[in-house]
């Protein structure tokens, strides 16, 4: 077996101390150097190497749960115990809320989005190129998650499934949620066809013709200002002024400012 490890380091977070203290005693029982461990992590997929496995049993930090799962199964332990230590070494830096609402109880997207953000944080809060990975890439896209963790945007129905089934809802649950996706959904675009919705409508092309009569009527104000001036100084403005709106005049009230002008400028 080689040289004995060292003493686990103290620390705070008991789940990372019985993470270790597991992986440890994998390694023990099946009587193994880390050398051919790291040749048997081979047969999971990807091979670490016999540092990078000595280092996820020394409890200083948490490894990645890729390292924790193939250290577990190279022991003959099965990949869903190595989760359940790698979630509750996790919980210790980032604990799930206190309250959310369940699925049964969601009638908006705020309240999907809390109970969505406990699920990650209570599945182990995954790197999000470890889900996009884990969602067989293009499935949970890691612009989409990372906003809608943050409260910027809602996921699609199918990106809702791929989201449950890497954070392992289990599946008996999975229409409970398809049900609150649709309320919220729901609520969301009604926010856009009631009587609410077309009174914002209405407001908005209110203010839009207010702003509109106002820079009409700021472009006429300089356009008559350049009149009681002078006529070159009228034609020139006319050519700078952006053409937003232009004025009506009557052609009897054009003609007498244009003999008026002609009378200042001989």
């Amino acid at each position: 077996m080689g040289r004995p490890e060292k003493g686990l380091p103290p620390t705070r977070n008991r789940g990372l101390l019985e993470l270790a203290s597991w992986l440890r005693a994998l390694r023990a029982a099946a009587g193994l150097k880390y050398a051919d461990l790291a040749d048997r992590t081979e047969e999971t997929g990807r091979r670490f190497t016999a540092t990078t496995l000595q280092r996820a049993a020394d409890g200083s930090r948490i490894p990645t749960l890729r390292v924790v799962e193939a250290y577990a199964q190279a022991c003959g332990a099965t990949a869903t115990e190595a989760r359940k230590y790698w979630r509750a070494a996790r919980a210790f830096h980032r604990p799930p809320p206190r309250t959310f609402p369940k699925p049964r109880l969601i009638n908006d997207s705020v309240e999907l989005r809390t109970a969505l953000y406990a699920v990650y944080v209570k599945a182990g809060a995954l790197p999000l190129r470890e889900m996009d990975r884990r969602a067989q890439h293009g499935r949970l896209p890691r612009n989409t998650l990372s906003r809608m963790l943050s409260g910027g945007t809602m996921l699609k129905r199918a990106q809702l499934k791929a989201f449950l089934e890497v954070c392992e809802v289990p599946e008996r649950e999975h229409p409970d949620w398809l049900e609150a996706w649709d309320r919220a959904w729901a609520g969301y675009f009604g926010l856009f066809n009631g009587p609410f919705a077309r009174q914002l409508r209405k407001e908005a092309q209110q203010d839009y013709h207010a702003r509109s009569s106002f820079r009409a009527h700021s472009r006429f104000l300089e356009l008559d200002r350049a009149r009681q001036t002078g006529r070159n100084w009228y034609r020139d403005a006319q050519r700078r002024a952006p053409r937003i709106y232009k004025p009506a005049i009557p052609v009897v009230r054009s003609q007498e400012i244009a003999s008026v002008l002609d009378e200042w400028n001989p």
